[in-house]
């Protein structure tokens, strides 16, 4: 048995077996792990201090993600992650601060991401607790947290030069300071299997779609401001379904992965030789903007008021507002365009942050 303060290095540590005060290194820096925040059956989140900085907090999160023997398609997820953690330059997307990558005896890797704490907690934090407190958010502070997760999705679909980073480079890996070893190399090699995006190339910066976005993975700073959090559905955009293999891999992410509520409809009914592209994330905006005025998603609404299955009144975009003069018009307009069933007729990134901005200025 592990002793609770047995220091364990990010290359023995015990799969699945933790407890509170067990110490964990991570390419040679020591963390207490404190608290467990989440918990899935092969990923786990952990609060975590690193002792040598308490004085200026010291609180970090650490995402643990086992990966099965043969499952290289676990790998790839976990070292994409780890790659659209470090591809975006925005105050509004996380950043991750070190990984490294562990082997057990056994042949199982487990893959260990270091990531900001954010004490505030999430947008689902503060959705639950205005239902707490029976309160609601102004219109101003939904439209300021709106243009601010606008301007994160933004980054994602239409990056510049300067965002653009090749995971593939291990020059990329040395500039972050990160440790390139051995077995990091084998699982970057192991990418070139993604199921889901083709290799880069060089050329030109690629736009990316979340295909996540949910009120849970949105986090506030001290600051209040909205910080994306979990990159690991981010792909490049379109995302083409060109075989049934691309098919059944995002299926099988979305089963296990996806919040259905803020799900759009082509997610949910995949067809091959099909294209998922960035409108993907405007449906899930309007969804997160809904929920920021209400304490509740559009279509979870309506499951609660007539009883329809949320996965039905997202395939026929069926949805209403509450009938109460809390919000304006032009706010409900802003969601009601990204609802919109075919995602070619939805705005682009572009014109929902513009609609947002405008919305501001004229309140």
């Amino acid at each position: 048995m592990v002793s609770p303060f047995e220091v364990l290095c990010g290359c023995c540590s015990p799969c699945g077996f933790w407890f509170d005060g067990v110490r964990i290194s991570i390419n040679g820096k020591s963390y207490l792990v404190t608290t467990l925040l989440r918990e899935g059956e092969l990923t786990a989140l952990y609060q975590v201090k690193c002792p040598k900085r308490s004085h200026s907090g010291g609180v970090y999160a650490l995402k643990k993600v086992t990966c099965p023997i043969g499952r290289a398609d676990f790998v790839t997820r976990a070292m994409t992650e780890i790659s659209n953690y470090q591809r975006f330059n925005s105050p509004y997307i996380t950043n991750i601060l070190d990984f490294q990558v562990a082997q057990h005896d056994n042949g199982t890797k487990i893959i260990y991401m270091l990531l900001p704490y954010f004490p505030a907690g999430s947008l689902q934090d503060l959705i639950n607790n205005m239902i707490i407190r029976g309160d609601s958010l102004s219109e101003s502070r939904v439209v300021r947290l709106m243009l601010d997760i606008c301007r994160g999705v933004r980054c994602m679909h239409e990056p510049s030069e300067s965002d653009f980073r090749d995971p593939y480079d291990v020059a990329y890996f040395d500039a972050a300071s990160l440790r390139y070893s051995d077995e990091t190399h084998l699982l970057v090699d192991a990418m070139e299997l993604d199921l889901l995006s083709p290799p880069l190339t060089n050329s030109e910066p690629s736009a990316y779609v979340h295909c996540g976005l949910n009120p849970e993975n949105i986090m506030l700073s001290s600051e209040g401001l909205p910080v994306i959090y979990n990159m690991a559905s981010c792909v490049r955009a379109p995302l083409e379904l060109t075989s049934n293999s691309k098919l059944l891999g995002l299926q099988e992410w979305l089963n296990e992965n996806s919040c259905l509520p803020y799900t759009c409809p082509e997610l949910l009914d995949l067809h091959p030789n099909t294209s998922i592209t960035n409108r993907c994330d405007i449906w899930s905006l309007g969804c997160i903007c809904y929920a920021l005025m209400y304490s509740i998603s559009s279509f979870a609404r309506e499951q609660q008021l007539c009883g329809t299955p949320i996965k039905h009144s997202i395939s026929t975009g069926n949805f209403s507002f509450p009938d109460e003069p809390r919000y304006s018009q032009s706010l409900k307009r802003i969601v009601q365009r990204c609802l919109v069933i075919d995602p070619h007729k939805r705005p682009d990134i572009y014109e929902t942050l513009a609609q947002f901005q405008e919305l501001l200025d004229t309140s």
